[in-house]
This record gives C-alpha cells, sequence and structure tokens, in this order.
C-alpha cells in the first residue's frame, strides 16, 4: 500500500518569472481557488543568466500577491529541482501551464521528466485566458529594453509596473 507523504492540498507553481506577468497572475488565481496553500516557486537555473534579480522577482510576486488579495499564496525561490523542493516540503502537486499548443508540447515533456524524478507528485496543467494568451516574459523585456515602459501595464500586473521600471534603470547605471 503507497502511504502518500504529501499535502494534496499544497500545490507550488514554477517558472523563472523574469518578470511575472498578467498570464502568471491569471493561473495564479486559478489555483488559488483550487488549493489552500501555494507557493510560487522562481525555479533559479545557476548557467541561465535573468533579466531581473531573484530579490527583484520575489517583491515584484509579493507586491502583485498582496495588491490582489491572494492570501493563500506566497513565493520562495529554489536552485534545486522543483521535484526535490516539493518533495523538502511536502507539497503535492506542481501546476504547470501553457498559453498554446507549442507550450503544451514542451510542458507534457516536461512533466514527464518530473515524473522520473518524482512519481508520487501530482502534475495539472492550467490554460491561460485566451485575451493573456499572447503575452510572455520575453515581451515585458523587450519593452522594457527598447524604453517602451508605457504599454507595460497590458502585460505586467498594475502594482509592478513601475517598480519593473525603476529596477531596470537602477541596473543599467
Amino acid at each position: 500500500m503507497l502511504i502518500q507523504t504529501c499535502h494534496i492540498n499544497y500545490a507550488v507553481f514554477p517558472g523563472s518569472f523574469d518578470p511575472i506577468t498578467l498570464g502568471h497572475l491569471d493561473i495564479i488565481n486559478k489555483i488559488s481557488f483550487i488549493f489552500q496553500k501555494i507557493t510560487v516557486l522562481i525555479a533559479v537555473n545557476p548557467d541561465k543568466d535573468y533579466f531581473f534579480s531573484v530579490n527583484d522577482r520575489i517583491k515584484f510576486i509579493n507586491s502583485a500577491l498582496s495588491y490582489y488579495s491572494l492570501k493563500n499564496v506566497s513565493c520562495d525561490y529554489t536552485e534545486n529541482f522543483v521535484t526535490d523542493y516539493c518533495e523538502e516540503k511536502s507539497i503535492g502537486t506542481v501546476v504547470r501551464s501553457y498559453r498554446n499548443a507549442t507550450d503544451i508540447i514542451y510542458e507534457y515533456e516536461l512533466i514527464n521528466s518530473y515524473k522520473k524524478l518524482n512519481c508520487k507528485l501530482n502534475y495539472l496543467l492550467f490554460s491561460c485566458n485566451n485575451n493573456l494568451s499572447h503575452i510572455n516574459s520575453s515581451i515585458v523585456r523587450d519593452l522594457i529594453k527598447k524604453n517602451k515602459t508605457e504599454d507595460l501595464d497590458k502585460y505586467v500586473p498594475t502594482p509592478i509596473y513601475e517598480d519593473i521600471s525603476c529596477s531596470y534603470q537602477n541596473k543599467k547605471t
């Protein structure tokens, strides 16, 4: 008999969140009604260069969570495998998301890799709302690099709109 040692009502939503977008927030909002406790997990790959620091990304996420009163959602980061983090924290479910068919294929392959690392975890795949499917963090970073920050409010949560611009300006100087 297999004994479930993970909390089924505790989920993790991993990603780089470089930065968090309205699409991410849509998924977080959806799963906040399903799970008692959620961790938005910044999964740090030490071999990858990021636009924003981990501290900035944590600040952006916490600001959005607070602004939208997502009280059962917290933020953390790890440099380990997501599956190892889940095991350490007794998290039972990994939530992933997609915007289009290309994302589904990528996420399917990623989930299968996760299952090989930890077959006890549950994996759920959510789609964002269709009106947000064009949004990704790369577009946000491009807007910032090209000084088109007046358009950021269409892509990022309200409370971090100005913080993102300021953080990038401070980074450049």
